[in-house]
């Protein structure tokens, strides 16, 4: 019944991708994730179903060429997620 806020930056976001591969949609449920500059975007799908997913990227930060979908959702001006 608790939550996990899990905060990753660059190259954390990464790791934190591939370990969510490791979790049960259970385990997944019950953690919000946070990525600051991250290298990979993490959202929530039914495969991946998170409590929230939240991604932050400066609209300058050169990592956007490792995360493409991230420049699309930065053009659309939708958050990721919706």
């Amino acid at each position: 019944r608790g939550c996990v806020v899990h905060i990753a930056h660059s190259q954390g976001a990464l790791i934190t991708s591939l370990a969510c591969t490791l979790l049960t949609p259970q385990e997944m449920s019950q953690m919000e994730i946070l990525t600051f500059g991250g290298a990979a975007a993490i959202r929530k799908t039914p495969q991946t179903p998170f409590r929230r997913c939240i991604n932050y990227y400066s609209v300058n930060d050169p990592l956007l060429w490792v995360a493409p979908s991230a420049v699309q959702y930065l053009r659309s001006g939708r958050v990721m997620g919706e």
